[in-house]
């Protein structure tokens, strides 16, 4: 089997699983979220693909753990990357409620 013969679902489900793990990473600042609903979500696929695909259940279960643990690779490397930038905005956060304090504190 040539990369070209792969079914479309497993391309569209990398993809899928890809754009969740930065939004929910990056965005949502949810960790575990994605590879979680990644892994629901194929593991209910699992169960209606082999109406429309000769294959069983068995190894889209597999494919499902795959998936959802290389989003997990993900996003423990995008936590990695943007360690530096999440400090440096909760300290300007943390600045900035500081001075509003402070300038609540002598208003009074």
């Amino acid at each position: 089997m040539s990369i070209l013969e792969i079914p479309n679902y497993l391309w569209v489900t990398l993809v899928v699983m890809i754009v969740l793990t930065l939004f929910c990473t990056l965005i949502l600042n949810k960790w575990f979220v994605s590879a979680i609903i990644m892994f629901v979500g194929l593991g209910i696929l699992a169960f209606i693909l082999p109406n429309f695909y000769a294959i069983t259940y068995e190894p889209l279960l597999g494919y499902a753990a795959f998936v959802a643990i290389l989003s997990l690779i993900i996003s423990l490397i995008l936590w990695y990357l943007t360690r530096d930038m999440r400090k440096r905005r909760q300290q300007k956060k943390y600045e900035k409620e500081l001075a509003r304090l402070e300038k609540q504190y002598d208003h009074k």
